[in-house]
């Protein structure tokens, strides 16, 4: 069971390397460009997507049976980022006002999606900033009550 969580968190590092090789090597500026290389590059990208969810569903079945406890605060985890991006998702607009939406055919539930998401990245970073600054005040006041 050891080496089972060790290999399948390598291995998923692994493919999203590859992953992120393929998906910038097809990589076009212009999507109206896009190539039969393109094409071929997304959709080993969504092949090995798939194979990255599988690993990560199959990491999470060998946490659980070797420990139980410990899958609880990452299932709190998955809740909180839901929770989160469905407080991102009620700040998203769906506005497509511009040339740009039209030519990307980009309608409205896409520009939504689009916007949820750098709205979750926004709100993941601040809290990321907030928790830096927190853990580091904490460290100094008990650095600064123990001497």
């Amino acid at each position: 069971m050891n080496l089972v969580n060790k290999i399948v968190p390598i291995a998923t590092y692994v493919i999203t390397l590859i992953l992120l090789v393929v998906v910038f090597m097809q990589y076009d500026p212009d999507p109206l460009k896009q190539g039969p290389a393109t094409a071929l590059g997304i959709g080993v990208a969504q092949w090995l997507i798939y194979f990255c969810i599988f690993g990560i569903f199959l990491a999470f079945v060998f946490s659980l049976i070797a420990d139980p406890k410990g899958v609880i605060m990452g299932l709190i985890g998955v809740v909180v980022f839901f929770v989160l991006y469905g407080i991102a998702y009620g700040m998203a607009d769906g506005s497509t006002e511009g040339a740009v939406y039209a030519k990307m055919n980009v309608d409205e539930g896409l520009s939504q999606f689009i916007s949820a998401v750098l709205n979750l990245a926004y709100i993941l970073g601040l809290l990321c900033i907030v928790w830096i600054v927190v853990i580091e005040l904490v460290n100094f006041v008990k650095g600064f009550i123990g001497n």
